[in-house]
Protein backbone atom coordinates (compact mmCIF):
# COMPACT_ATOMS: atom_id res chain seq x y z
CA UNK A 1 0.00 0.00 0.00
CA UNK A 2 1.71 2.94 -0.69
CA UNK A 3 1.56 6.39 1.54
CA UNK A 4 -1.26 7.89 -0.41
CA UNK A 5 -3.20 4.81 -0.25
CA UNK A 6 -2.46 4.93 3.51
CA UNK A 7 -3.19 8.29 4.38
CA UNK A 8 -6.21 8.23 2.34
CA UNK A 9 -7.49 4.70 4.74
CA UNK A 10 -6.65 6.83 7.97
CA UNK A 11 -9.41 9.47 6.69
CA UNK A 12 -12.35 7.80 6.17
CA UNK A 13 -14.34 6.44 8.79
CA UNK A 14 -12.34 3.18 9.49
CA UNK A 15 -10.29 4.78 11.52
CA UNK A 16 -11.87 5.70 15.15
CA UNK A 17 -10.47 9.15 15.61
CA UNK A 18 -11.69 10.39 12.38
CA UNK A 19 -15.43 8.83 13.95
CA UNK A 20 -14.63 10.72 17.31
CA UNK A 21 -13.59 14.12 15.34
CA UNK A 22 -17.17 13.70 13.30
CA UNK A 23 -19.14 13.17 16.49
CA UNK A 24 -17.86 16.12 18.46
CA UNK A 25 -18.22 18.44 16.24
CA UNK A 26 -21.82 16.99 15.63
CA UNK A 27 -22.51 17.63 19.53
CA UNK A 28 -21.08 20.96 18.65
CA UNK A 29 -23.75 22.03 16.26
CA UNK A 30 -26.23 20.22 18.31
CA UNK A 31 -25.81 22.32 20.94
CA UNK A 32 -25.74 25.50 19.22
CA UNK A 33 -28.78 25.01 17.26
CA UNK A 34 -30.39 24.71 20.67
CA UNK A 35 -28.82 27.83 21.85
CA UNK A 36 -29.93 29.40 18.53
CA UNK A 37 -33.44 28.14 19.14
CA UNK A 38 -33.81 29.29 22.63
CA UNK A 39 -33.46 33.01 21.80
CA UNK A 40 -35.80 32.32 19.31
CA UNK A 41 -38.44 35.12 20.60
CA UNK A 42 -40.70 37.61 18.85
CA UNK A 43 -38.68 41.44 17.75
CA UNK A 44 -35.42 39.68 18.16
CA UNK A 45 -33.30 40.39 15.53
CA UNK A 46 -31.72 37.77 13.46
CA UNK A 47 -27.79 39.16 12.72
CA UNK A 48 -28.06 38.81 16.66
CA UNK A 49 -29.27 35.22 16.76
CA UNK A 50 -26.81 33.99 13.59
CA UNK A 51 -23.82 35.60 15.56
CA UNK A 52 -24.66 33.79 19.19
CA UNK A 53 -24.35 30.37 16.49
CA UNK A 54 -21.54 31.17 15.18
CA UNK A 55 -20.01 32.81 18.39
CA UNK A 56 -20.52 29.27 20.23
CA UNK A 57 -19.10 27.07 17.79
CA UNK A 58 -15.86 29.23 17.58
CA UNK A 59 -15.58 29.16 21.70
CA UNK A 60 -16.35 25.29 21.77
CA UNK A 61 -13.93 24.09 19.06
CA UNK A 62 -11.56 27.04 20.77
CA UNK A 63 -11.45 24.81 23.36
CA UNK A 64 -10.40 21.40 21.85
CA UNK A 65 -6.91 20.02 20.53
CA UNK A 66 -5.32 23.22 21.96
CA UNK A 67 -2.28 21.19 23.34
CA UNK A 68 -1.37 19.13 20.68
CA UNK A 69 2.09 19.50 18.16
CA UNK A 70 0.24 19.65 14.84
CA UNK A 71 -2.09 22.62 14.47
CA UNK A 72 -5.11 20.92 14.18
CA UNK A 73 -7.88 23.10 12.12
CA UNK A 74 -11.51 23.73 13.89
CA UNK A 75 -14.58 26.57 13.85
CA UNK A 76 -17.52 27.56 11.56
CA UNK A 77 -17.90 25.33 9.03
CA UNK A 78 -21.47 27.00 7.68
CA UNK A 79 -22.42 29.78 9.11
CA UNK A 80 -25.41 30.32 11.22
CA UNK A 81 -28.56 31.02 8.65
CA UNK A 82 -32.42 31.75 9.73
CA UNK A 83 -34.44 31.81 6.88
CA UNK A 84 -38.41 32.92 7.58
CA UNK A 85 -41.39 31.66 5.56
CA UNK A 86 -40.60 31.89 2.12
CA UNK A 87 -37.50 32.39 2.00
CA UNK A 88 -35.61 29.00 1.36
CA UNK A 89 -32.00 29.22 2.56
CA UNK A 90 -29.14 31.52 3.49
CA UNK A 91 -30.29 34.44 5.29
CA UNK A 92 -27.11 35.51 6.79
CA UNK A 93 -27.46 39.39 7.53
CA UNK A 94 -24.90 41.75 7.98
CA UNK A 95 -24.10 43.61 11.20
CA UNK A 96 -26.31 46.51 10.40
CA UNK A 97 -29.61 44.44 9.37
CA UNK A 98 -32.82 45.13 11.58
CA UNK A 99 -34.82 42.35 10.09
CA UNK A 100 -36.42 40.76 13.72
CA UNK A 101 -38.58 37.86 14.05
CA UNK A 102 -42.44 37.93 14.34
CA UNK A 103 -44.81 35.27 16.14
CA UNK A 104 -45.90 33.28 13.21
CA UNK A 105 -42.77 32.75 11.67
CA UNK A 106 -41.49 29.23 10.52
CA UNK A 107 -37.40 29.72 10.58
CA UNK A 108 -35.43 27.54 8.90
CA UNK A 109 -31.93 27.00 10.96
CA UNK A 110 -28.89 26.15 9.27
CA UNK A 111 -25.79 25.79 10.44
CA UNK A 112 -22.54 23.65 10.41
CA UNK A 113 -19.52 23.02 12.43
CA UNK A 114 -16.23 21.36 12.16
CA UNK A 115 -13.28 19.61 13.79
CA UNK A 116 -9.69 18.48 11.66
CA UNK A 117 -12.12 19.28 8.27
CA UNK A 118 -14.24 16.66 10.02
CA UNK A 119 -18.04 18.26 9.20
CA UNK A 120 -21.06 18.04 10.96
CA UNK A 121 -24.16 20.55 9.71
CA UNK A 122 -27.92 20.35 11.09
CA UNK A 123 -30.96 22.36 9.52
CA UNK A 124 -34.10 22.50 11.67
CA UNK A 125 -37.50 24.31 10.91
CA UNK A 126 -39.06 25.51 13.83
CA UNK A 127 -42.57 27.32 14.27
CA UNK A 128 -42.89 30.79 16.68
CA UNK A 129 -45.27 30.03 18.37
CA UNK A 130 -47.06 27.97 21.57
CA UNK A 131 -48.93 24.96 20.99
CA UNK A 132 -48.93 22.37 18.17
CA UNK A 133 -48.49 23.32 14.43
CA UNK A 134 -51.61 22.85 12.48
CA UNK A 135 -52.67 23.20 8.91
CA UNK A 136 -50.32 24.00 5.67
CA UNK A 137 -47.75 24.69 8.18
CA UNK A 138 -48.25 21.10 9.64
CA UNK A 139 -48.23 19.61 6.45
CA UNK A 140 -45.09 21.04 5.29
CA UNK A 141 -43.20 20.65 8.01
CA UNK A 142 -44.45 17.21 8.31
CA UNK A 143 -43.60 16.27 4.26
CA UNK A 144 -39.63 17.17 5.31
CA UNK A 145 -39.43 15.32 8.11
CA UNK A 146 -41.01 12.32 6.64
CA UNK A 147 -38.84 12.99 3.81
CA UNK A 148 -35.83 13.32 5.83
CA UNK A 149 -36.46 9.70 7.58
CA UNK A 150 -36.87 7.62 4.34
CA UNK A 151 -33.67 9.84 3.28
CA UNK A 152 -32.28 8.14 5.85
CA UNK A 153 -33.10 4.73 5.72
CA UNK A 154 -32.15 4.95 1.89
CA UNK A 155 -28.71 6.36 1.88
CA UNK A 156 -27.03 3.16 2.92
CA UNK A 157 -24.65 0.90 1.21
CA UNK A 158 -25.89 -0.51 -2.32
CA UNK A 159 -28.81 2.19 -2.55
CA UNK A 160 -28.66 4.42 -5.67
CA UNK A 161 -28.57 8.33 -5.07
CA UNK A 162 -31.42 8.63 -7.71
CA UNK A 163 -33.55 5.71 -5.59
CA UNK A 164 -33.40 8.92 -2.76
CA UNK A 165 -34.57 11.19 -5.31
CA UNK A 166 -38.22 9.84 -6.32
CA UNK A 167 -38.59 8.45 -2.65
CA UNK A 168 -38.60 12.06 -0.98
CA UNK A 169 -40.86 13.64 -4.32
CA UNK A 170 -43.36 10.56 -3.68
CA UNK A 171 -43.52 11.39 0.09
CA UNK A 172 -43.78 15.17 -0.47
CA UNK A 173 -46.86 14.62 -2.80
CA UNK A 174 -48.65 12.98 -0.08
CA UNK A 175 -48.73 15.89 2.09
CA UNK A 176 -49.55 17.92 -0.95
CA UNK A 177 -46.18 19.83 -1.49
CA UNK A 178 -43.46 19.85 -3.19
CA UNK A 179 -39.52 19.11 -2.99
CA UNK A 180 -37.24 22.38 -3.69
CA UNK A 181 -35.88 22.21 -6.91
CA UNK A 182 -32.08 23.06 -6.87
CA UNK A 183 -31.33 21.67 -3.54
CA UNK A 184 -28.44 18.99 -3.29
CA UNK A 185 -27.26 16.17 -0.51
CA UNK A 186 -23.49 16.21 -0.77
CA UNK A 187 -21.09 13.48 0.28
CA UNK A 188 -18.67 15.23 2.79
CA UNK A 189 -14.89 14.03 3.28
CA UNK A 190 -12.59 16.04 5.38
CA UNK A 191 -12.26 19.63 4.31
CA UNK A 192 -14.77 19.02 1.55
CA UNK A 193 -18.54 19.93 2.54
CA UNK A 194 -19.63 20.01 -1.28
CA UNK A 195 -18.53 16.22 -2.77
CA UNK A 196 -18.60 15.13 -5.90
CA UNK A 197 -21.22 12.53 -5.21
CA UNK A 198 -25.08 14.00 -5.00
CA UNK A 199 -28.72 13.05 -4.39
CA UNK A 200 -30.88 15.71 -6.82
CA UNK A 201 -33.80 16.58 -4.66
CA UNK A 202 -35.78 16.94 -8.06
CA UNK A 203 -34.84 15.26 -11.23
CA UNK A 204 -35.48 16.90 -14.52
CA UNK A 205 -34.17 17.57 -18.07
CA UNK A 206 -32.05 20.74 -16.92
CA UNK A 207 -31.10 19.36 -13.43
CA UNK A 208 -29.01 15.66 -14.07
CA UNK A 209 -26.66 14.35 -11.62
CA UNK A 210 -24.37 11.35 -12.26
CA UNK A 211 -25.89 7.86 -11.26
CA UNK A 212 -23.83 6.68 -7.65
CA UNK A 213 -24.40 3.97 -5.67
CA UNK A 214 -23.67 4.72 -1.66
CA UNK A 215 -20.72 3.03 -0.04
CA UNK A 216 -19.60 2.32 3.40
CA UNK A 217 -17.62 4.79 5.40
CA UNK A 218 -18.88 7.80 3.00
CA UNK A 219 -20.35 10.78 4.88
CA UNK A 220 -23.43 12.22 3.86
CA UNK A 221 -25.20 15.85 4.54
CA UNK A 222 -28.65 14.82 3.29
CA UNK A 223 -30.85 18.17 3.28
CA UNK A 224 -34.57 18.05 2.29
CA UNK A 225 -36.78 20.95 1.71
CA UNK A 226 -40.12 21.16 0.88
CA UNK A 227 -42.58 23.80 0.17
CA UNK A 228 -46.48 24.48 -0.01
CA UNK A 229 -45.59 26.29 -3.45
CA UNK A 230 -44.67 25.28 -6.27
CA UNK A 231 -41.05 24.49 -5.46
CA UNK A 232 -38.98 26.47 -7.79
CA UNK A 233 -37.37 29.26 -5.87
CA UNK A 234 -36.00 32.43 -7.31
CA UNK A 235 -32.89 35.19 -6.61
CA UNK A 236 -34.70 38.39 -5.63
CA UNK A 237 -31.61 40.71 -5.12
CA UNK A 238 -27.93 39.46 -5.42
CA UNK A 239 -26.60 41.99 -2.50
CA UNK A 240 -28.41 40.02 -0.14
CA UNK A 241 -25.92 37.04 -0.64
CA UNK A 242 -23.24 37.02 2.20
CA UNK A 243 -21.93 33.64 2.60
CA UNK A 244 -19.56 32.92 0.14
CA UNK A 245 -16.61 29.65 -0.41
CA UNK A 246 -13.46 29.84 -2.08
CA UNK A 247 -12.83 28.30 -5.26
CA UNK A 248 -9.31 26.81 -4.55
CA UNK A 249 -9.36 25.66 -8.17
CA UNK A 250 -9.44 29.53 -9.47
CA UNK A 251 -6.79 31.79 -9.98
CA UNK A 252 -7.29 35.85 -11.19
CA UNK A 253 -4.98 38.74 -10.79
CA UNK A 254 -7.41 41.35 -8.92
CA UNK A 255 -7.81 44.89 -9.94
CA UNK A 256 -9.06 46.97 -7.34
CA UNK A 257 -6.90 46.97 -3.98
CA UNK A 258 -9.64 46.75 -1.72
CA UNK A 259 -10.92 43.32 -3.78
CA UNK A 260 -7.22 42.22 -3.50
CA UNK A 261 -7.15 42.95 0.53
CA UNK A 262 -10.26 41.06 1.10
CA UNK A 263 -9.29 38.24 -0.88
CA UNK A 264 -6.10 37.88 0.96
CA UNK A 265 -7.78 37.87 4.45
CA UNK A 266 -9.91 35.10 2.86
CA UNK A 267 -7.26 33.36 2.17
CA UNK A 268 -5.78 33.52 5.22
CA UNK A 269 -8.73 33.16 7.37
CA UNK A 270 -11.19 30.92 5.32
CA UNK A 271 -8.94 29.26 2.54
CA UNK A 272 -11.73 26.06 2.55
CA UNK A 273 -15.13 26.56 4.54
CA UNK A 274 -17.55 28.82 4.11
CA UNK A 275 -17.82 32.30 5.72
CA UNK A 276 -20.43 35.26 5.81
CA UNK A 277 -19.12 38.48 4.75
CA UNK A 278 -19.34 39.57 8.37
CA UNK A 279 -16.30 38.46 9.35
CA UNK A 280 -14.75 40.74 7.27
CA UNK A 281 -14.42 44.14 7.23
CA UNK A 282 -17.27 44.86 5.87
CA UNK A 283 -16.44 48.72 3.82
CA UNK A 284 -13.96 47.00 1.69
CA UNK A 285 -15.90 43.64 1.65
CA UNK A 286 -18.71 45.29 -0.04
CA UNK A 287 -16.18 46.88 -2.86
CA UNK A 288 -13.83 43.89 -3.17
CA UNK A 289 -16.20 41.03 -2.79
CA UNK A 290 -18.03 41.87 -6.05
CA UNK A 291 -14.89 41.30 -8.43
CA UNK A 292 -13.93 38.03 -6.66
CA UNK A 293 -17.28 36.69 -7.52
CA UNK A 294 -17.27 38.17 -11.03
CA UNK A 295 -14.31 36.66 -12.10
CA UNK A 296 -15.07 33.12 -10.09
CA UNK A 297 -12.39 33.17 -7.15
CA UNK A 298 -15.96 33.09 -4.97
CA UNK A 299 -18.83 30.81 -4.89
CA UNK A 300 -21.76 32.43 -4.14
CA UNK A 301 -24.09 31.03 -1.97
CA UNK A 302 -27.13 33.02 -2.68
CA UNK A 303 -30.92 33.82 -0.54
CA UNK A 304 -33.63 32.30 -2.57
CA UNK A 305 -37.15 32.83 -2.30
CA UNK A 306 -40.70 30.84 -3.10
CA UNK A 307 -43.60 33.40 -3.89
CA UNK A 308 -44.87 35.53 -0.87
CA UNK A 309 -47.55 33.30 1.61
CA UNK A 310 -45.82 30.32 0.70
CA UNK A 311 -44.01 27.82 3.53
CA UNK A 312 -41.03 26.18 3.08
CA UNK A 313 -39.31 23.85 5.81
CA UNK A 314 -36.18 22.31 5.58
CA UNK A 315 -33.97 19.47 7.72
CA UNK A 316 -30.52 18.82 7.42
CA UNK A 317 -29.13 16.22 9.01
CA UNK A 318 -24.76 14.49 8.61
CA UNK A 319 -25.24 10.53 8.56
CA UNK A 320 -22.05 8.41 9.11
CA UNK A 321 -22.58 5.16 6.48
CA UNK A 322 -20.89 2.94 9.68
CA UNK A 323 -20.44 -0.81 8.71
CA UNK A 324 -23.31 -1.75 11.53
CA UNK A 325 -25.59 0.86 9.40
CA UNK A 326 -26.25 4.59 9.04
CA UNK A 327 -25.55 6.74 11.90
CA UNK A 328 -27.70 10.17 11.89
CA UNK A 329 -25.39 12.02 13.99
CA UNK A 330 -27.29 15.95 13.95
CA UNK A 331 -30.98 16.90 14.66
CA UNK A 332 -33.18 18.22 17.05
CA UNK A 333 -37.15 17.38 17.98
CA UNK A 334 -39.80 18.57 15.84
CA UNK A 335 -42.99 20.28 17.42
CA UNK A 336 -45.87 18.41 17.51
CA UNK A 337 -47.59 18.59 14.27
CA UNK A 338 -51.45 18.35 13.40
CA UNK A 339 -50.92 18.29 9.63
CA UNK A 340 -53.84 17.77 7.41
CA UNK A 341 -52.76 15.26 5.03
CA UNK A 342 -50.84 11.58 5.72
CA UNK A 343 -49.11 8.77 4.18
CA UNK A 344 -50.94 5.93 6.23
CA UNK A 345 -52.46 4.55 3.33
CA UNK A 346 -49.27 4.41 1.24
CA UNK A 347 -47.47 1.05 1.20
CA UNK A 348 -44.50 2.30 -0.51
CA UNK A 349 -44.20 4.92 1.77
CA UNK A 350 -44.55 2.73 4.90
CA UNK A 351 -42.42 0.27 3.54
CA UNK A 352 -39.70 2.41 3.20
CA UNK A 353 -39.99 3.54 6.95
CA UNK A 354 -39.71 0.22 8.22
CA UNK A 355 -36.07 -0.37 6.87
CA UNK A 356 -33.88 -0.85 9.84
CA UNK A 357 -31.63 1.94 10.01
CA UNK A 358 -28.89 -0.41 11.27
CA UNK A 359 -27.43 -3.26 8.86
CA UNK A 360 -27.71 -7.02 9.64
CA UNK A 361 -23.70 -8.45 10.25
CA UNK A 362 -22.63 -9.44 7.44
CA UNK A 363 -21.66 -13.27 7.14
CA UNK A 364 -22.87 -16.76 6.84
CA UNK A 365 -25.65 -18.27 8.43
CA UNK A 366 -25.01 -17.45 12.02
CA UNK A 367 -24.46 -20.71 14.67
CA UNK A 368 -26.66 -19.41 17.44
CA UNK A 369 -26.93 -21.16 20.87
CA UNK A 370 -30.30 -22.25 22.06
CA UNK A 371 -32.55 -19.66 23.55
CA UNK A 372 -31.89 -20.84 27.19
CA UNK A 373 -28.22 -19.51 26.95
CA UNK A 374 -29.24 -16.07 25.98
CA UNK A 375 -29.89 -15.10 29.85
CA UNK A 376 -26.72 -15.78 31.92
CA UNK A 377 -27.50 -15.85 35.59
CA UNK A 378 -29.49 -12.52 36.08
CA UNK A 379 -28.61 -10.98 39.33
CA UNK A 380 -31.02 -11.39 41.59
CA UNK A 381 -30.17 -8.07 43.81
CA UNK A 382 -31.46 -5.50 40.93
CA UNK A 383 -29.74 -2.96 38.18
CA UNK A 384 -26.52 -4.01 36.12
CA UNK A 385 -24.41 -5.52 38.63
CA UNK A 386 -22.26 -8.06 36.03
CA UNK A 387 -19.79 -7.79 33.60
CA UNK A 388 -19.52 -9.26 30.39
CA UNK A 389 -15.82 -9.85 28.17
CA UNK A 390 -14.99 -11.27 25.18
CA UNK A 391 -12.10 -12.34 22.83
CA UNK A 392 -11.87 -13.22 18.95
CA UNK A 393 -9.30 -16.07 18.72
CA UNK A 394 -7.75 -18.02 15.09
CA UNK A 395 -9.99 -21.18 14.40
CA UNK A 396 -8.71 -24.01 12.09
CA UNK A 397 -11.33 -25.38 9.43
CA UNK A 398 -13.59 -27.96 10.66
CA UNK A 399 -12.48 -27.95 14.52
CA UNK A 400 -15.60 -26.93 16.45
CA UNK A 401 -15.28 -23.25 17.75
CA UNK A 402 -13.28 -22.47 20.41
CA UNK A 403 -12.76 -18.66 23.14
CA UNK A 404 -11.04 -17.86 25.88
CA UNK A 405 -13.63 -17.35 29.00
CA UNK A 406 -11.97 -14.35 30.38
CA UNK A 407 -9.79 -11.72 28.38
CA UNK A 408 -10.50 -8.34 28.90
CA UNK A 409 -12.91 -7.07 31.23
CA UNK A 410 -15.44 -4.48 29.72
CA UNK A 411 -17.66 -2.53 32.35
CA UNK A 412 -21.33 -2.34 31.47
CA UNK A 413 -22.41 1.40 30.93
CA UNK A 414 -25.66 2.64 32.98
CA UNK A 415 -27.93 0.97 35.49
CA UNK A 416 -29.49 -0.83 32.79
CA UNK A 417 -29.36 -4.76 32.78
CA UNK A 418 -27.36 -6.67 29.96
CA UNK A 419 -28.62 -9.22 28.12
CA UNK A 420 -25.97 -11.61 26.45
CA UNK A 421 -25.96 -11.69 22.34
CA UNK A 422 -26.54 -14.22 20.23
CA UNK A 423 -23.45 -16.39 19.44
CA UNK A 424 -22.58 -15.67 15.66
CA UNK A 425 -19.71 -17.74 13.75
CA UNK A 426 -19.11 -18.29 10.19
CA UNK A 427 -19.74 -21.64 8.39
CA UNK A 428 -16.27 -22.43 7.78
CA UNK A 429 -14.27 -19.16 9.84
CA UNK A 430 -10.68 -18.70 9.75
CA UNK A 431 -11.46 -16.52 12.46
CA UNK A 432 -14.22 -17.00 14.97
CA UNK A 433 -15.81 -14.85 17.39
CA UNK A 434 -17.84 -16.84 20.52
CA UNK A 435 -19.55 -14.78 23.53
CA UNK A 436 -19.27 -15.97 26.78
CA UNK A 437 -20.90 -15.34 29.99
CA UNK A 438 -18.92 -13.71 33.09
CA UNK A 439 -20.24 -13.61 36.41
CA UNK A 440 -18.50 -11.03 38.40
CA UNK A 441 -20.46 -8.65 40.70
CA UNK A 442 -19.51 -4.65 39.93
CA UNK A 443 -18.97 -4.75 43.85
CA UNK A 444 -16.27 -6.82 43.90
CA UNK A 445 -14.73 -6.20 40.35
CA UNK A 446 -11.55 -4.14 41.36
CA UNK A 447 -8.24 -4.53 43.55
CA UNK A 448 -5.50 -6.99 43.80
CA UNK A 449 -8.05 -9.28 45.12
CA UNK A 450 -9.91 -9.29 41.62
CA UNK A 451 -7.42 -9.38 39.25
CA UNK A 452 -5.49 -12.53 40.62
CA UNK A 453 -9.04 -14.29 40.63
CA UNK A 454 -9.44 -13.08 37.31
CA UNK A 455 -5.82 -14.17 36.53
CA UNK A 456 -6.73 -17.96 37.39
CA UNK A 457 -10.04 -17.84 35.44
CA UNK A 458 -8.57 -16.79 32.23
CA UNK A 459 -5.93 -20.20 33.25
CA UNK A 460 -8.35 -22.39 33.72
CA UNK A 461 -11.74 -21.27 32.54
CA UNK A 462 -11.24 -22.24 28.32
CA UNK A 463 -14.45 -24.04 27.40
CA UNK A 464 -16.16 -25.59 23.97
CA UNK A 465 -19.18 -24.44 23.12
CA UNK A 466 -21.12 -27.27 24.16
CA UNK A 467 -19.76 -27.63 27.46
CA UNK A 468 -20.76 -23.66 27.33
CA UNK A 469 -24.55 -24.88 27.05
CA UNK A 470 -24.30 -27.55 29.96
CA UNK A 471 -23.29 -24.78 32.64
CA UNK A 472 -25.66 -22.17 31.29
CA UNK A 473 -28.62 -24.62 31.90
CA UNK A 474 -27.41 -25.75 35.51
CA UNK A 475 -27.36 -22.14 36.40
CA UNK A 476 -30.38 -20.93 34.85
CA UNK A 477 -32.35 -23.59 36.55
CA UNK A 478 -30.08 -22.35 40.01
CA UNK A 479 -31.33 -18.83 38.87
CA UNK A 480 -34.54 -19.24 38.75
CA UNK A 481 -34.82 -20.68 42.60
CA UNK A 482 -32.80 -18.34 43.72
CA UNK A 483 -34.72 -15.34 42.10
CA UNK A 484 -37.73 -16.66 43.64
CA UNK A 485 -35.85 -16.76 47.26
CA UNK A 486 -35.32 -13.08 46.41
CA UNK A 487 -39.09 -12.26 45.58
CA UNK A 488 -40.11 -13.72 48.57
CA UNK A 489 -37.46 -12.38 50.81
CA UNK A 490 -38.24 -9.41 49.64
CA UNK A 491 -41.95 -9.50 50.34
CA UNK A 492 -40.97 -10.13 53.81
CA UNK A 493 -39.39 -6.81 54.94
CA UNK A 494 -41.36 -4.89 52.52
CA UNK A 495 -44.20 -6.59 54.58
CA UNK A 496 -42.50 -6.10 58.34
CA UNK A 497 -41.50 -2.03 56.66
CA UNK A 498 -45.33 -1.50 56.06
CA UNK A 499 -46.13 -2.53 59.52
CA UNK A 500 -43.70 -0.31 60.88
CA UNK A 501 -45.18 2.79 58.57
CA UNK A 502 -48.12 2.10 60.05
CA UNK A 503 -47.29 1.32 63.74
CA UNK A 504 -43.57 2.34 64.46
CA UNK A 505 -43.72 0.95 67.93
CA UNK A 506 -43.78 -2.59 66.73
CA UNK A 507 -39.97 -3.02 66.23
CA UNK A 508 -40.46 -3.30 70.23
CA UNK A 509 -42.69 -6.51 69.68
CA UNK A 510 -40.38 -8.23 67.17
CA UNK A 511 -38.28 -11.11 68.21
CA UNK A 512 -34.58 -10.09 67.21
CA UNK A 513 -33.27 -13.20 67.47
CA UNK A 514 -36.33 -14.62 65.10
CA UNK A 515 -36.16 -12.23 62.74
CA UNK A 516 -31.96 -12.94 62.58
CA UNK A 517 -32.26 -16.44 62.32
CA UNK A 518 -35.26 -16.46 59.60
CA UNK A 519 -32.53 -14.09 57.39
CA UNK A 520 -30.17 -16.22 57.96
CA UNK A 521 -31.92 -19.35 56.77
CA UNK A 522 -33.35 -17.63 53.83
CA UNK A 523 -29.32 -16.62 52.81
CA UNK A 524 -28.09 -20.20 53.63
CA UNK A 525 -30.79 -21.80 51.03
CA UNK A 526 -30.31 -19.19 48.44
CA UNK A 527 -26.37 -19.64 48.52
CA UNK A 528 -27.12 -23.27 48.37
CA UNK A 529 -28.80 -22.80 45.27
CA UNK A 530 -26.16 -20.00 43.86
CA UNK A 531 -23.56 -22.64 44.20
CA UNK A 532 -25.32 -25.47 42.11
CA UNK A 533 -24.64 -23.73 38.98
CA UNK A 534 -20.43 -23.21 39.98
CA UNK A 535 -20.23 -26.57 41.00
CA UNK A 536 -21.16 -27.84 37.75
CA UNK A 537 -19.21 -25.91 36.29
CA UNK A 538 -16.38 -26.83 37.89
CA UNK A 539 -16.95 -30.76 37.82
CA UNK A 540 -17.35 -29.97 33.73
CA UNK A 541 -13.79 -27.95 34.08
CA UNK A 542 -11.94 -31.05 35.57
CA UNK A 543 -13.63 -33.34 32.79
CA UNK A 544 -12.47 -31.79 29.99
CA UNK A 545 -9.40 -30.61 31.35
CA UNK A 546 -7.83 -32.90 34.03
CA UNK A 547 -4.45 -31.88 33.64
CA UNK A 548 -5.09 -28.33 34.81
CA UNK A 549 -4.93 -27.39 38.54
CA UNK A 550 -8.22 -26.22 40.04
CA UNK A 551 -7.20 -25.65 43.55
CA UNK A 552 -7.57 -22.23 43.63
CA UNK A 553 -10.33 -22.69 41.50
CA UNK A 554 -13.50 -20.08 43.82
CA UNK A 555 -16.48 -18.65 43.24
CA UNK A 556 -16.51 -14.74 43.00
CA UNK A 557 -18.34 -12.53 45.75
CA UNK A 558 -22.01 -12.44 45.54
CA UNK A 559 -24.80 -9.88 47.29
CA UNK A 560 -27.39 -11.97 48.75
CA UNK A 561 -30.94 -11.39 48.81
CA UNK A 562 -30.77 -9.84 52.38
CA UNK A 563 -27.97 -7.03 50.94
CA UNK A 564 -25.53 -9.28 52.84
CA UNK A 565 -22.00 -9.74 51.05
CA UNK A 566 -20.98 -12.80 51.29
CA UNK A 567 -17.76 -14.94 50.32
CA UNK A 568 -18.57 -18.60 48.79
CA UNK A 569 -16.04 -21.14 49.65
CA UNK A 570 -15.49 -25.23 49.70
CA UNK A 571 -14.96 -24.34 53.66
CA UNK A 572 -18.06 -22.41 54.40
CA UNK A 573 -19.45 -19.26 53.74
CA UNK A 574 -18.11 -16.20 55.04
CA UNK A 575 -19.42 -12.91 55.62
CA UNK A 576 -17.48 -10.15 54.64
CA UNK A 577 -19.90 -7.12 55.24
CA UNK A 578 -20.87 -5.19 58.33
CA UNK A 579 -24.11 -6.32 59.77
CA UNK A 580 -27.53 -5.34 58.38
CA UNK A 581 -28.29 -2.02 59.64
CA UNK A 582 -31.16 -2.23 62.43
CA UNK A 583 -31.67 -5.18 61.30
CA UNK A 584 -33.59 -4.69 58.41
CA UNK A 585 -31.66 -2.50 55.92
CA UNK A 586 -28.16 -2.23 54.42
CA UNK A 587 -26.01 -1.91 51.72
CA UNK A 588 -23.44 -3.83 50.68
CA UNK A 589 -20.07 -2.23 50.82
CA UNK A 590 -17.80 -0.60 48.20
CA UNK A 591 -14.66 -2.40 47.65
Amino acid sequence: MSDEEREEKELDLTSPEVVTKYKSAAEIVNKALQLVLSGCKPKTKIVDLCEKGDAFITEQTGNMYKNVKKKIERGVAFPTCISVNNTVCHFSPLAGDELVLEEGDMLKIDMGCHIDGFIAVVAHTHMLQTGPVTGRAADVLAAANTAAEVALRLVRPGRKNKDVTDAIQKVAAAYDCKIVEGVLSHQMKQFVIDGNKVVLSVSGPETRVDDAEFEENEVYAVDIVTSTGDGKPKLLDEKQTTIYKRAVDKNYHLKMKASRFIFSEINQNFPIMPFTARALEEKRARLGLLECVNHDLLQPYPVLYEKPGDLVARIKFTVLLMPNGSDRITSHPLQELNPTKTTAGDAEIKSWLTLPVKSKKKGGPPYRCDSETLDVLPEVEGGSSWWTSEREMESESGKSPQAVFLNVLKKAKGKRKEKQPSVELPPTPKRTKLIVPVFVPKMYASGAQTLSHFKMARDVATVEAQGKRDVVKEAEAATLHAEELSKREEDHLAHIKAAEARDPGIRDFLDKNARDEWLKRRRDEWLKIYKMGFVKAKEIFAERFPDIPLDDFVMPAVVSPSRETVMPSEGGDVPVSHPLKDGLSGVAPEP
